[in-house]
């Protein structure tokens, strides 16, 4: 797994690997980022008008969530937004 390899960094056991940012920083590790990936959230159209669907869709639009989400490494530039409709 990914704290695995990181273990294996960390300890002197490899000297590079293939891991999550957040496995590598939680053994003090440094990140060279490979890859980024997109992350969707998939609903049905009627759980639209569900008033905590709607609570969450607004906080992922919030300053605070995005700074969180940044903080933490990730790209909250479309977090909140419809990306697709499918019939």
């Amino acid at each position: 797994g990914h704290l695995d390899v990181a273990r294996a960094v960390a300890f002197g056991a490899a000297d590079v690997g293939v891991a999550s940012r957040d496995a590598a920083l939680a053994l003090g590790l440094g990140v060279v980022p490979l890859a980024s990936e997109r992350y969707d959230l998939a609903l049905a159209r009627a759980s639209l008008d569900d008033p905590r669907l709607q609570r969450l869709l607004h906080e992922l639009t919030s300053a605070g969530v995005r700074r969180e989400l940044a903080s933490m490494g990730y790209d909250p530039a479309s977090a909140g937004a419809g990306v697709a409709e499918v019939a």
